[in-house]
């Protein structure tokens, strides 16, 4: 149950700072490496804390808790070095306009593979199917606003801080509704 609890509590966390950063996106940069370390650390707490519920279930494997713990001791690191965050800002910002645009062709690529669900027999896969048109319009956009992005970096700015914030308030959902379905 105390699993639960924070589980919702970083999920909220998450969604309200995303949108928080939505809102005043010209913060994003100055903010990223203290925000990604935040987000890697309630990443890797979420990822032993579902790592700890999986044991219960038998479906646990040791490198997903190697992983979670690796990722909570980087991000602690990452947390007490200021030089760090603010010398990796640049590099993350280009390398997460990089990454809208790889996420964008992969929103594209899935769209189609999923196109080939809606005529199957099952009525679940057919539901997901039939959603091909919307994620086919998500990765268009992303994948045009993360080139846009690259060639006008002041833009960019902008539009990466709402990325970010978009990006933390998916995050936090997705926690709470792991939570919620949590035994």
């Amino acid at each position: 149950m105390l699993q639960k609890i924070l589980i919702i509590i970083m999920g909220v966390l998450t969604a309200i700072s995303g949108i928080y950063v939505t809102a005043n996106p010209e913060i994003a940069l100055p903010l990223m490496g203290a925000m990604m370390a935040v987000g890697l650390c309630l990443f890797s707490v979420s990822a032993i804390l579902t790592w700890i519920h999986r044991r219960q279930s038998g479906e646990a494997d040791g490198f997903s808790l190697f992983l979670a713990i690796l990722g909570f001791i980087f991000s602690l690191m990452f947390l007490g070095n200021i030089w760090a965050q603010l010398l990796s800002a640049e590099m993350m910002f280009y390398m997460s306009l990089i990454f809208m645009v790889v996420e964008g062709i992969v929103l594209i690529v899935d769209a189609f593979r999923m196109r080939r669900l809606k005529d199957e027999s099952d009525p679940a896969l057919r539901e997901i199917g039939s959603s091909w048109g919307w994620i086919l319009a998500a990765g268009i956009l992303m994948a045009i606003a993360g080139v846009f992005a690259l060639c006008h970096p002041l833009g960019a700015l902008v539009v990466n801080g709402i990325y970010m914030g978009i990006e933390l308030i998916v995050a936090g959902v997705a926690a709470i509704i792991i939570a919620i379905r949590m035994k």
